[in-house]
């Protein structure tokens, strides 16, 4: 299960991560923080406050080759070029 909402929440997120389900952040999906005060997003926000529902619930969080790899895609290749 994934919660992707017009108006992010708690209660969304919390319902899919005790569920077992998977959550994704974006300022696509909501550009307010705080609906009652209108606050901004970031996405350091969103994901911090989705890190602290996650860890109250005893889940662990993806790093982002774990999340590639749930996805299907391919990891991630690190290129190197020279410094002329």
């Amino acid at each position: 299960m994934i919660h992707v909402a017009r108006q992010r929440g708690a209660t969304g997120d919390s319902l899919a991560i005790v569920m077992g389900g998977h959550v994704r952040v974006g300022l696509e999906d909501a550009i307010d923080q705080d609906w009652s005060t209108k606050r901004l997003a970031t996405n350091a926000g969103q994901i911090e406050r989705v890190v602290r529902l996650a860890e109250a619930a005893g889940r662990k969080v993806a790093t982002a080759e774990e999340a590639r790899r749930l996805i299907g895609l391919a990891p991630k290749q690190v290129r190197l070029c020279r410094v002329a």
